[in-house]
């Protein structure tokens, strides 16, 4: 968008739209951490050249790029899924964005035993997966057993239970890997 206004080329609204689109996206509709002024105003600008709604594309690119259809237990797991070191191990931490969380939690027991062979297979000290709710603004937590205690001394909990919902959680890169990180060392 700023190359198109420094070089005073007037940019069509498909191409604002995708533009748009990658606002939204990166800035879960402005709720992350992540997100700056810029980004906002940058937004209603191209939202006004594309002839859209904000909040109506929002969703609508929400809801189809969300979806968990035909998709298998580990293509979910794994579609926004990063490896960290930690010392000589490695951890991981993967992050579902969807407006279907009843999906995941109507098959919650299959999903954590998907988490533990994949955690075995692969040799990871722990999985920790957040299954963002965008529009809550907040994470649900699933993870292999071995990640227990270190959630539960993060969040100062006696017994985390699996499906523990953090309010305001929506990065891994500025949320969870931190406090993650923080706790171990």
């Amino acid at each position: 968008t700023k190359m198109f206004d420094e070089l005073d080329v007037e940019m069509p609204s498909h191409i604002a739209g995708l533009l748009l689109g990658a606002v939204v996206s990166d800035t879960l509709l402005f709720k992350s951490p992540t997100c700056t002024p810029v980004d906002t105003k940058i937004a209603k600008k191209l939202a006004e050249i594309a002839g859209v709604d904000i909040q109506e594309f929002a969703m609508e690119m929400f809801k189809a790029g969300t979806s968990l259809e035909g998709l298998t237990k580990e293509e979910v797991i794994k579609s926004d899924f990063k490896s960290f070191p930690i010392g000589d191990e490695k951890m991981a931490i993967g992050q579902v964005f969807t407006l279907d969380v009843d999906r995941i939690f109507d098959e919650l027991d299959t999903y954590i035993e998907k988490l533990e062979e994949i955690n075995n297979k692969e040799g990871y000290k722990f999985i920790i997966i957040a299954i963002t709710d965008i529009l809550k603004n907040g994470s649900y937590l699933i993870f292999t057993e071995n990640a227990k205690s270190v959630l539960e001394s993060i969040y100062k909990l006696d017994d985390i239970k699996q499906g523990y919902y953090v309010d305001g959680l929506v990065s891994r890169k500025k949320q969870i890997l931190p406090a993650i990180l923080s706790e171990l060392n």
